[in-house]
């Protein structure tokens, strides 16, 4: 914004309590982008960010910025630097602990800081009777994506409680994690670890790891189509009774999202891993998602979701599949 009086400055406000004059440059996955009146481009998260105040007719100026920061310094008493990691003046116990506590302090800064740049999606469903018959089911998941040059990771969890007349009927949590390298082209090498728990399949874990190779047919904003094939391992603990298997498998996997309609969107991920040592042994688990946007900004939709588990050869006495449906309301935050 100019004027006859030259170039407004807007003041980004940290929170900190820092107010630093200057520009936007604009803002790119969670990161706010900040040149400064003295030309240096800044970048901040969002979570740093308390506001940032746009320029009025009585704002100052570029032209005369300098001279009012020369006037406030002269007119302003110094106090002394204050050193956070100082620690001559501390106890000695604060001084044995401090190191620790500043570890723990600066690990989960840069977390907080780089779970921002991920694409999150949060989901949750459920029903609940009271009355002449009780009954509470609760599903719900996570997906988290995000490109970190040649990298694209993605993260999710699903997991279902429920139970019907106080007796617990389903409890099974999944996580999973799958890591694409490409350099270039629709070629991609992958790793994947999926990790599950199941209270009615008597399992009370399942670990796979796989690494391979992949290619993506589709991969735009409204189109994506990846094969996965690799060979992996899998580890499993099961109980009543207790039984302990390692199988080495062949790892397949399909992922496809497709928009239906212009506000509609199909998603599914078929995962099979047949065992190399023993052909009874083959697990199969399939999710399908129907998903239709709820508003203009495409953060709130509503799924429709099937899942198929099937496990070749289960602990005893048990069933080898499941079936799970479900509704569900999906948060998307980008």
């Amino acid at each position: 914004m100019t004027s006859a009086e030259g170039t407004r400055v807007e003041i980004l406000q940290l929170n900190t309590g820092d107010r630093i004059p200057g520009e936007s440059q604009g803002l790119t996955n969670g990161f706010l982008y900040w040149k400064s009146i003295h030309g240096e481009l800044l970048k901040y998260a969002l979570g740093e960010i308390k506001s940032v105040d746009y320029p009025n007719p009585l704002a100052p100026t570029l032209e005369n910025i300098s001279a009012i920061e020369s006037r406030m310094k002269e007119d302003t008493i110094p106090l002394p630097a204050f050193d956070e990691d100082d620690d001559s003046e501390l106890p000695v116990f604060l001084r044995l602990v401090r190191p620790t506590f500043r570890s723990i302090r600066n690990t989960f800064r840069a977390g907080i800081s780089g779970f921002q740049d991920w694409t999150k999606r949060f989901e949750v469903g459920g029903r609940f009777l009271d009355g002449n018959t009780n009954q509470d089911f609760v599903n719900v998941g996570g997906k988290f994506y995000r490109k970190m040059g040649d990298w694209d990771g993605q993260l999710e969890f699903n997991g279902q409680w429920g139970q019907s007349d106080g007796k617990v009927n389903s409890n099974r949590w999944s996580a999973n994690a799958t890591y694409d390298y490409s350099k270039e082209g629709n070629w991609i090498l992958f790793a994947a670890v999926k990790n599950e728990y199941d209270e009615f399949e008597n399992l009370d874990y399942r670990g796979t790891y796989s690494s391979g190779l992949g290619y993506r047919v589709f991969n735009d904003r409204d189109r994506r189509l990846i094969f996965r094939v690799g060979p992996g391992a899998t580890h499993e603990f099961f109980r009543n009774p207790q039984n302990t298997r390692t199988t080495f498998d062949s790892f397949g996997e399909v992922e496809m999202d497709w928009r239906v309609m212009e506000r509609t969107m199909f998603e599914t991920k078929t995962t099979i891993h047949p065992s190399v040592e023993d052909l009874r042994i083959l697990r199969i688990i399939s999710n399908h998602g129907l998903f239709f946007q709820l508003d203009q900004e495409d953060q709130w939709k509503l799924k429709l979701g099937v899942r198929l588990e099937y496990n070749g050869k289960p602990n005893n006495n048990r069933d080898p599949s499941d079936i799970t449906s479900s509704v569900q309301l999906v948060y998307t935050r980008k």
